[in-house]
Parts: C-alpha cells; structure tokens; sequence
C-alpha cells in the first residue's frame, strides 16, 4: 500500500491511501472519506465508503499507522 499525503493547492491537506484494489481519499482535512475500487472503477467516479464501513476503518487505521511512523522519523 501507498499512503500519500499533499497539499494540491497549498490550503489543506488531503490523504490518500491506495492498495491494489481499494484507494481511501480524504480532501477536506479527514472530515469526509471517500473509497474507490480501482479494479472495477479506475476512474474513481462512484465513492464506496458508505457501502463497506469496514474497508475504510481499516485503511483509515493504516493510514494513522503510517502518518505516526513518518513523523517519528522525521523527529529521528
């Protein structure tokens, strides 16, 4: 998995977090998520979150795991 963190047009931060199939996407400072299959929806036009709580939560949670793990190594 590839967690990603940016600032698109430098006034807040969006999170995505993309495996192969599912990407978990965040645009408004993790208010609202957003999740897209990317083998049958490459285009990610039709948000799955509502539809499986549990992938989002588990991404969500890898996502926290690696935002930690990057801000201690930078503290390293």
């Amino acid at each position: 998995m590839r967690g990603v963190k940016y600032d698109a047009d430098n006034t807040r931060l969006q999170y995505a977090l993309s495996g192969e199939r599912y990407k978990l996407y965040t645009g408004d400072d993790v208010k609202t998520w957003q999740l897209f299959d990317l083998q049958n929806d490459p285009k990610e036009q039709n948000n799955l979150s509502s539809k499986y709580p549990s992938i989002v939560k588990k991404m969500k949670k890898e996502l926290q795991n690696r935002k930690e793990d990057t801000e201690q190594d930078a503290l390293n």
